[in-house]
């Protein structure tokens, strides 16, 4: 027990001792440090050049850890920079291209707008503009709920155009809204001649995108491409409207290339012309070519 405590205490005087003489050592290496670079002298000069080269490698090799610590945290800033850069421009560039599509269809209804006033102007009819609010067909029905009702004057039976063609006639005329059936719907009847040969027949809708042509002679001197206008005929269509142009349908009948552009319809000009009277209308519009033919 003597002996073990006798150890103990001797090793605390020995730490002891040892911490003195540690401290002691350092004071005179750092008094002798400041004698070194207080005092002037060329061979003082040269010392304290030979520690400086002497401690210098240690001194680089020691920050290399931070020199290269710092280059990686400039390249993550840099990286993430970069990330937010990339994802900056590619909002940028999503906001454009949504501008751009903006621009596209602010040209493409413009040009139609364009089409319409037009048409207005060049018309020698009033007419009433409109736009679709719905499309209400079916498979069995081609039509369109429009905007413009009795309260600004349209009325059952008017032809509407988007103007480059004929697109229908009106029905089921409430006070804000009416109803356009298209000139492809199934009751669909329209007086037509075909130019330059002349020849006269019905634009018969088959509720497809293209209607049949029933001509009331031959087809002789008819080609795809000729024209085709309204006669006027029957009272519900003005004359000389344009309805498309000519076709060879597969099965060797003739068919109607529409002018008008149902397929992005938006905007119509309703044309104030009035039937001459119902019951004639009636007759030449549910009438065959070949039952026009025999009164002819």
């Amino acid at each position: 027990m003597y002996s073990e405590d006798n150890n103990q205490h001797s090793t605390e005087i020995y730490k002891g001792s040892v911490k003195r003489l540690l401290f002691l050592i350092t004071l005179i290496a750092l008094f002798c440090i400041f004698l070194l670079w207080r005092l002037e002298g060329s061979r003082v000069e040269n010392l304290r050049s030979s520690l400086v080269n002497l401690f210098i490698p240690a001194i680089e090799l020691g920050l290399k850890p931070f020199h290269h610590m710092q280059d990686t945290l400039e390249i993550l800033l840099k990286a993430t920079q970069n990330q937010d850069t990339s994802e900056t421009v590619l909002q940028l560039r999503t906001d454009l291209k949504q501008w751009q599509n903006y621009a596209y269809n602010l040209e493409e209804e413009n040009a139609k707008l364009k089409k319409l006033v037009n048409f207005s102007e060049s018309s020698s009819y009033q007419t009433i503009s409109a736009s679709l609010l719905a499309d209400t067909s079916s498979p069995f029905r081609h039509s369109y709920l429009i905007n413009s009702g009795s309260e600004r004057g349209v009325q059952n039976g008017y032809p509407a155009t988007d103007g480059l063609g004929l697109v229908g006639r009106i029905t089921n005329t409430a006070r804000k809204t009416a109803r356009l059936i298209l000139l492809t719907d199934a009751s669909s009847r329209v007086p037509i001649k075909i130019l330059p040969s002349g020849k006269k027949g019905l634009v018969v809708g088959n509720n497809t995108q293209n209607p049949k042509i029933e001509l009331l002679g031959n087809i002789s001197g008819i080609n795809p491409g000729d024209r085709v206008l309204t006669t006027g005929e029957g009272g519900i269509f003005p004359p000389d409207l344009p309805v498309g142009t000519v076709s060879e349908g597969p099965d060797g009948t003739i068919e109607l290339i529409l002018a008008a552009e149902n397929s992005s319809l938006k905007m119509i000009s309703v044309i104030k012309y009035e039937p001459v009277t119902l019951n004639e209308v009636e007759v030449n519009i549910l009438q065959s070519p070949s039952d026009l033919a025999e009164e002819n």
